[in-house]
């Protein structure tokens, strides 16, 4: 037998029916299992998860520069409607 032939005869049985199956089971495991483990951990963690983005938006430089923006809008509101009571009330004197 030669040496090839002796390469091939190894190879084949290297390939025994056990050895087939734990691949196929690993492969479904890698492909079918792994990703709805993944999404477990993710739903899992989510409320955490969640509430650690509402703490970044929170402190997030834009919205800080927004609730300044809506604070100074509101109080020139304020301020507007003020001077339309002071103006009613002389009106109304």
């Amino acid at each position: 037998m030669s040496d090839f032939e002796q390469k091939w005869e190894s190879e084949l049985h290297r390939w025994d029916p056990r050895r087939v199956k734990i691949t196929i089971a690993a492969f479904v495991a890698v492909v079918l299992i792994a990703p709805v483990a993944i999404w477990g951990v993710r739903v899992a963690t989510s409320d955490t998860r969640g509430a650690g983005n509402v703490e970044i938006e929170r402190n997030s430089a834009d919205n800080r520069v927004r609730a300044q923006a809506f604070f100074e809008q509101s109080y020139q509101d304020i301020k507007k409607f003020d001077a339309q009571i002071a103006d009613a009330e002389t009106a109304y004197d």
